[in-house]
């Protein structure tokens, strides 16, 4: 069903999934191989972002920024934000977005191989994402390994992930 059948059934779209077919107007078809879904819902992403409480004097690590739906909140609350994406293109995309923007610092590559410590040596940070669903248990830990380093960190994730049994979530 398109995205506007959906709004009109009294549905709201939070998420864009992969298609077949292009992304939702102004947005890069999500990759199945990433496991992406991006936010669109501006609301919601705005929620997130009150949520995480970030403020002025606040450090932030932006897990996937995706197509910005988070990052253009982020960037204008923190005092200063790196984002972490993956994807080549999208990566691509939020540095002609974001080109002289002083608070901002984009790292291509995969967030697993980072250390928070690398990326923000003298602070404790806020982390916020909305986590791959392919990689979340790894995320996941990612975070606990590193909690010395993070004052708070608020991620959303796939409710099927979420609603796993506890036994053996995190299990190798």
């Amino acid at each position: 069903m398109p995205p506007e059948d959906r709004r009109s059934r009294g549905m709201r779209i939070l998420f864009q999934r992969p298609r077949r077919r292009g992304g939702a107007a102004g947005h890069p078809r999500p990759r199945t191989r990433f496991s992406q879904n991006f936010l669109v819902d501006k609301n919601m992403a705005r929620r997130i972002v009150d949520l995480s409480q970030v403020g002025p004097r606040d450090t932030v690590v932006e897990i996937g920024p995706g197509t910005g739906a988070l990052t253009r909140l982020l960037v204008e609350r923190a005092e200063h934000l790196h984002a972490v994406e993956l994807d080549r293109e999208l990566f691509a995309r939020l540095g002609v977005e974001y080109d002289s923007h002083p608070a901002l610092t984009l790292h291509q590559g995969d967030i697993l191989k980072f250390r928070i410590r690398e990326l923000v040596p003298d602070r404790r940070v806020i982390v916020v994402g909305n986590l791959p669903y392919a990689i979340t248990s790894d995320l996941v830990l990612w975070l606990l390994d590193q909690h010395a380093d993070i004052r708070r960190a608020v991620v959303l994730m796939q409710r099927e992930v979420a609603d796993r049994p506890k036994t053996g979530v995190f299990s190798g």
